[in-house]
């Protein structure tokens, strides 16, 4: 009788060791379903950095270089950079290489 219970006692365990698993697994679920329900919106400032400098520049050229945004804006380089790095992210603007000149030099297009 002794060993009837210990067995029993054996699967409860092991059901109770199981059913640990399905719950962890399942808020591990719940988590990637609320991060992927809540996508993240560009900032205000990128936006506007968009609108007053870029699109002006895009209207000039096709194709604008880091050194062109850097005449045209008051703003220093690394500011500058974060706001192309948020824009490229967001898909407003694309990253391409200059073939022409130093292949070094990138080269940032409108995404129309």
């Amino acid at each position: 009788m002794d060993t009837d219970k210990n067995e029993s006692y054996e699967i409860l365990y092991m059901l109770d060791r199981i059913s640990d698993e399905f719950f962890k697994e399942i808020n591990k679920l719940k988590k990637k379903l609320k991060f992927y329900e809540v996508k993240p919106e560009i900032r205000k400032c990128s936006k506007k950095f968009y609108k007053e400098t870029l699109v002006p520049l895009f209207e000039e050229k096709k194709r604008i270089s880091l050194f062109d945004i850097i005449k045209k804006s008051e703003k220093g380089k690394s500011t500058i950079l974060n706001y192309l790095s948020e824009l490229w992210r967001y898909k407003y603007i694309k990253k391409s290489k200059n073939e022409e000149g130093d292949k070094r030099t990138k080269l940032y297009e409108k995404i129309t």
